[in-house]
């Protein structure tokens, strides 16, 4: 994807937040991050098994810029985003709550997903230097845009990415997945592919992708809560500083049972 293409995209999804309809009363609106979509929508069943009278709805992804705005347009009830507001962002009127982490990953189908892959290799992959499995099959990357908080997490986490993506992007016949179920469709479809994801979308949304075991590592939670795997998403929503009935009552019940035990089921170091 070059980057008029990229820019027609982004020029969509923002005609696309114009299009959302107006919040109904006895509605709740969620969207944003496709991080957590798939959860969200099992939370968001319970919560409304609690309060029969709300029903919650999750708008596909909209990518974490794009819920705050959707939310800044009233448009959505809680944002949610696989980060946190930057400055530009931050108004008076809106506040964010770090509710979880879980373990940013390398994906790929499960024939090829279970070889114990190096961060070496992995660079050598996105680079196209040895662009092969450790078993010496054939692999293809799925790029995020560049300002994708996936791209940003590869640069911060793994020394010496920042030289690779910048050969990766050069690449001729490059693909570049705009959103995260994008990206997860892509590595689903193609035969050695690789691209990175969270295990909670893994997880959630049941996709046929196992994550890549790093240095012999497992991306599990409990690794991820002793320390053992150090790349993770941090998630958090986003919401008005003066919040409705609604939204007050989903935050307490993210604090319950149930939302906790959905949180672990789907990949999730809780924040409480």
């Amino acid at each position: 994807m070059n980057k008029n293409k990229l820019s027609i995209t982004a020029l969509g999804l923002s005609l696309c937040l114009l299009c959302l309809p107006a919040k109904a009363a006895t509605d709740f609106y969620m969207g944003g991050s496709g991080t957590d979509l798939g959860t969200m929508q099992q939370i968001g069943q319970a919560f409304s098994k609690r309060y029969p009278d709300v029903t919650v709805k999750i708008f596909p992804s909209l990518g974490s810029s794009g819920g705050i705005k959707a939310l800044g347009a009233s448009r959505l009830d809680i944002a949610l985003t696989s980060r946190d507001l930057k400055p530009k962002e931050k108004r008076p009127n809106i506040q964010s709550k770090l509710y979880a982490y879980t373990p940013f990953i390398f994906v790929a189908t499960p024939d090829y997903a279970r070889q114990n892959v190096s961060l070496i290799n992995l660079q050598n992959i996105y680079d196209a230097s040895s662009p092969y499995w450790p078993d010496g099959r054939a692999a293809r990357i799925v790029l995020r845009p560049s300002s994708d908080s996936d791209i940003k997490i590869l640069k911060n986490s793994i020394k010496g990415f920042t030289k690779v993506l910048q050969k990766a992007y050069q690449r001729k016949g490059k693909i570049i997945a705009f959103t995260d179920q994008e990206a997860a469709d892509y590595a689903e479809r193609m035969s050695g592919a690789v691209t990175t994801s969270s295990l909670s979308l893994i997880k959630a949304e049941k996709r046929n992708l196992m994550p890549l075991m790093i240095e012999g590592i497992e991306p599990s939670v409990e690794n991820l809560k002793n320390g053992r795997y150090q790349f993770k998403k941090s998630l958090y929503f986003i919401f008005s500083t003066n919040p409705s009935e609604h939204v007050k009552h989903f935050m307490e019940f993210m604090k319950s049972d149930t939302a906790q035990r959905i949180l672990l089921e789907t990949g999730h170091l809780s924040v409480q």
